[in-house]
């Protein structure tokens, strides 16, 4: 029944948790992040970053034509390893700044 608190319709947190949050501590890995959503938007996908309901691991949504799953990330893992990771596994390329054109291109 809506409206009864039960867990499957409360809104708001619902986590409990008492471990660390995961934190964005890592600029190659937070600059990689950058470059897989602004290659995933330009190459006509897109990118949904979060973090888990209980806050301790980086959750990366991948949309790319008909095709979506989601990633995960823990904090005992590379970011930038792993950012690169999901971008070869799901054939997204990385785009990089040019200067000349003053924009994000893909390579």
């Amino acid at each position: 029944m809506a409206g009864q608190g039960t867990r499957g319709t409360k809104r708001g947190p619902q986590s409990k948790r008492s471990g660390p949050v995961y934190v964005f501590n890592d600029f190659d890995g937070t600059d990689w992040l950058l470059r897989l959503a602004l290659g995933a938007a330009l190459s006509g996908g897109a990118i949904r970053i979060g973090l888990t309901r209980d806050m301790g691991a980086l959750a990366v949504g991948v949309y790319k034509g008909e095709e979506y799953g989601t990633e995960y990330v823990r904090p005992t893992e590379n970011l930038a390893e792993q950012v690169r990771e999901i971008m070869m596994g799901w054939d997204i390329p990385h785009a990089v700044w040019d200067d000349e054109a003053g924009q994000w291109i893909l390579p």
